[in-house]
């Protein structure tokens, strides 16, 4: 059902065009790049497997906290990873998903980035976007 360095996204519904009901497969080690969910709301639940959902603060408020000092500052400092402070994104959380755990995002909350940890088992996750 995946492909060997892609994950798939598999339609279930379109819910008459109030929503998407989809199905993501994610082989070992796949993960999908930083998005936003283009003013929508992304409600996801792990089938199989576990997932990693890192979350980014916007761009513009990573130019607004470096800039103006505010009580923000220090959420800011969480990330480790050297790669996204130079591409000017910036994580504030980790989240570890397993097995008919729940997440949500939408644009308010910031961007996000999911992926598969694991090296030896596939994952299985169903995404409502309304």
């Amino acid at each position: 059902m995946t492909i060997d360095n892609r994950y798939t996204r598999n339609l279930v519904d379109e819910g008459n065009g109030k929503f998407n009901l989809m199905i993501l497969c994610w082989n070992e080690a796949q993960g999908s790049g930083i998005h936003s969910h283009a003013n929508s709301h992304c409600f996801l639940k792990v089938l199989d497997g576990t997932v990693k959902e890192e979350l980014f603060y916007w761009p513009e408020h990573n130019n607004q906290t470096n800039n103006s000092g505010d009580e923000n500052a220090e959420r800011t400092e969480n990330t480790d990873d050297n790669s996204e402070q130079s591409s000017g994104m910036q994580k504030w959380a980790d989240n570890q998903l397993m097995k008919n755990e729940c997440g949500y995002i939408n644009d308010d909350i910031g961007l996000h980035r999911v992926e598969n940890p694991s090296h030896v088992d596939k994952a299985v996750t169903l995404h409502l976007y309304r």
